[in-house]
């Protein structure tokens, strides 16, 4: 049986609608879970298992969710945008390796209480905010490269 969700947001893996993250929403942008799973028909074959890492790391609701093709991996991938209930938040990048994800990638991506880097001259009780919402993330080829980057931008 599951609970009661306020929303659940399905996003379906594009080479096969049944690998499912679901997102299950119990109050809007402040708390969450993300869930993945194979089904057939009406029923879940099998569950994806988070890693540890992420069990005890990950923010309190999603900010987005998206399965990616990257040519790094033939398995498939998928970014996760989380957030705190304080606005500060971080990209995951996982692998599906059988039924388990193994994290590739970990790294803050939104936010308004960080330290900046000295160069950045903000004082010492001040404070630096993201411009947007969160920062822009792509995967572009690189000139001169095989394999995509993660390029991850914003102004201050």
């Amino acid at each position: 049986m599951l609970p009661d969700f306020e929303s659940v947001s399905f996003y379906a893996h594009p080479d096969d609608n049944e690998l499912v993250a679901a997102y299950c929403e119990h109050e809007k942008q402040w708390w969450g879970e993300l869930r993945v799973f194979h089904h057939t028909d009406d029923e879940i074959d099998w569950k994806v298992s988070f890693p540890k890492q992420h069990d005890e790391e990950h923010g309190h609701y999603v900010v987005s969710c998206q399965w990616l093709k990257l040519s790094i991996s033939d398995k498939p991938l998928l970014a996760v945008i989380e957030s705190t209930h304080r606005g500060n938040g971080s990209l995951w990048l996982f692998e599906l390796q059988d039924t388990t994800f193994k994290v590739l990638l970990k790294t803050s991506v939104r936010g308004q209480y960080w330290g900046p880097p000295e160069i950045f001259g903000i004082p010492l009780n001040g404070e630096a905010h993201f411009d947007k919402d969160k920062l822009l993330v792509s995967y572009p080829v690189l000139e001169g490269q095989k394999n995509e980057a993660v390029v991850i931008t914003s102004s201050l």
